[in-house]
């Protein structure tokens, strides 16, 4: 009788032996698929990172050339007005010399003709390097506002959006995500199926229906 009680207590922790050697096995095996889980994600974010920082430095450079060309307009604007400053002074010697020296007329008269189409011409010029100036300021503010999407944009995790971001329309296996190049956001092959060219790409990139309507604007 006792001998029967001790197998019987041996089967049944045998039993639990294994019930519990599975279980363990069981949850290694779920450590291990979420330990995979993070990996993939891990490097999904690194060429996230790098992308960013890639688009960063571009837009970075862009500005940077555009502030030296700015200085350089400016500068010549500098030493253009000096020359102005000089020919409006050299021609009003030049009149004051005609009404003193009336034999001196004709030669007068052609120097004044001569020097005031060189004013007119160094207007010209200032004109167009103010102009230019101009629309140097207006791409340096848009590179500016650039330079601030890029360092905002965020790139909208696969596992947070569930949902096409315009249409609405669910994922599935039939039903795949599509991240927009321009926004970050998530959306479905039909609310992402055009191409346009960004201020971070060299070729034309898939992006949403309103990104390629505001780039192509």
């Amino acid at each position: 009788m006792l001998k029967e009680q001790v197998k019987k207590e041996e089967d049944e922790l045998k039993k639990q032996f294994i019930e519990k050697e599975a279980k363990l096995h069981s949850e290694i095996k779920e450590k291990e698929v979420e330990m995979k889980k993070n990996e993939e994600n891990e490097a999904k974010l690194t060429m996230q990172i790098t992308a960013l920082n890639e688009n960063l430095g571009t837009v970075k450079k862009e500005w940077q050339s555009s502030q030296r060309r700015v200085s350089e307009l400016e500068k010549q604007t500098d030493d253009l007005r000096g020359e102005i400053a000089v020919l409006e002074a050299t021609v009003q010697n030049n009149q004051d010399e005609r009404r003193a020296l009336l034999e001196r007329c004709l030669k007068g008269e052609g120097e004044i003709e001569k020097l005031q189409t060189k004013v007119l011409d160094v207007q010209r010029k200032l004109d167009n390097t103010t102009a230019a100036v101009q629309e140097l300021g207006r791409e340096n503010q848009s590179l500016q506002i650039k330079h601030t999407q890029a360092l905002n944009r965020k790139w909208a995790e696969d596992n947070e959006v569930q949902n096409c971001m315009a249409c609405g329309k669910g994922f599935s296996v039939t039903v795949r995500r599509h991240h927009c190049r321009h926004c970050g956001n998530i959306f479905c092959a039909e609310c992402s199926a055009k191409n346009a060219l960004t201020p971070s790409s060299k070729k034309p990139v898939r992006v949403c229906d309103a990104c390629f309507n505001d780039l192509q604007g």
